[in-house]
């Protein structure tokens, strides 16, 4: 563990507790996310000497359990008694509004490729961006002042298709996996896809044993980093998604284990730190890139491809729902991207570390920036509440 290891993690603790004092005192947590991307953007600067790309490496133990950690917290989320009481209309939006963004943005880096080549923009490339990007914030969605119906749509889709980012995540792993694991014979497609569901079912009945166990409140917090460690680096031995297999493991502890308020509530306090440490690295991994011009172009594609199928979908759902009033200003709360979202860019990265993956993770960054500023202006009446 070298010095720039200490001041990063020093940094990030400190930040972390500005931060929770400057949002009690009503600064918008988008402004915030936008200047520690900032902090870390100068933290990493060539000429200042404190951090290379090899930071990345050092910090695989700690990325991989903030990677667990967040598909853990969502997979809580996915209590079947409460899930059963949405109608399946809530679904159908929630599913189209993900996948028709997804494919506008597809199709906006296809053209893009066609008028520019960027060698960068693989279709492989393409494909990730498209599942990542699409994920939106809960953050302002739960903000709105309203309690009218038409709002619980747009709630529900926030929550949720997280969960389409991880799964959708996960597969495009499995397709990328033949190059480094299939192609030794040690396994088959199937055989691996097995493998994987196996190691989440296993590590998620040993979290469930330990649950139904007497603890204090410390206990359970300890119990839930022993347990993140353990499946960020099951999955990180094995290469397939520590968020996956969060999400598989948060999944079972949410219908299973009868204390999943406890541990959601554990879970969720450390939510705040553990993106914290995410953007502070999306900000240092900018330096590393070397290309700032064509990840720059192609996020403002995705932008406003992204932005058209959000707006599009959600319009005509709300439409179909009944909704007259308001459709604009309710589906643009749609419009800010998920922090899950800088997840999984950095799940590919830490994995697949080559020029492809610094050109994806550059541009993720820059269109959670974007779409940060954007919300900030059309939700600018909206103050948001954490």
């Amino acid at each position: 563990m070298n010095l720039s290891f200490v001041l990063i993690l020093v940094f990030i603790f400190v930040v972390a507790g500005i931060s929770s004092y400057v949002v009690k005192k009503g600064v918008s947590p988008g402004i915030l996310e936008l200047v520690i991307i900032l902090a870390g953007f100068t933290f990493a600067l060539p000429f200042l000497g404190i951090v290379d790309s090899s930071i990345i490496a050092e910090m695989e133990p700690l990325f991989l359990m903030a990677f667990a950690w967040i598909g853990i917290l969502v997979g809580l989320q996915l209590n079947w008694k409460i899930l059963k009481r949405f109608s399946p209309f809530f679904y159908l939006f929630t599913v189209s509004e993900y996948f028709v963004s997804s494919f506008f943005v597809i199709a906006g880096l296809l053209l893009l490729r066609r008028w520019n080549s960027i060698p960068e923009l693989s279709m492989f490339t393409i494909l990730t961006i498209g599942i990542v990007s699409s994920v939106s914030s809960p953050f302002y969605i739960f903000s709105a002042s309203g309690r009218e119906k038409i709002y619980d749509y747009v709630k529900f889709a926030g929550s949720m298709d997280g969960v389409l980012g991880i799964l959708l995540f996960q597969i495009l792993f499995l397709l990328k996996m033949p190059i480094t694991i299939y192609s030794s014979g040690n396994f088959t497609l199937s055989q691996y896809t097995l493998f994987v569901f196996s190691i989440s079912l296993l590590v998620g009945l040993l979290f469930y044993w330990s649950t139904s166990l007497r603890l204090k409140r410390h206990e359970y917090t300890l119990l839930a980093i022993g347990f993140a460690l353990v499946t960020g680096g099951s999955a990180g031995i094995n290469l397939f998604s520590p968020a996956f297999t969060g999400l598989m493991v948060g999944l079972i502890l949410a219908n299973l284990s009868s204390r999943n308020f406890i541990l959601n509530n554990v879970f969720s306090a450390g939510e705040r730190p553990v993106f914290f440490l995410f953007l502070f690295v999306a900000g240092m991994v900018l330096n590393f890139s070397g290309d700032f011009l064509h990840p720059f172009l192609s996020s403002l594609v995705v932008v406003v491809f992204r932005l058209g199928g959000k707006l599009l979908t959600s319009g005509i759902f709300l439409r179909i729902a009944g909704f007259r009033k308001n459709l604009l200003d309710v589906s643009s709360l749609l419009l800010p991207e998920g922090g899950i979202a800088l997840i999984l860019a950095a799940n590919y990265l830490l994995f697949f570390p080559d020029r492809n993956s610094y050109f994806l993770f550059s541009m993720i960054v820059m269109t959670y920036v974007l779409n940060q500023l954007l919300a900030i202006y059309l939700n600018r009446g909206i103050r948001v509440r954490i």
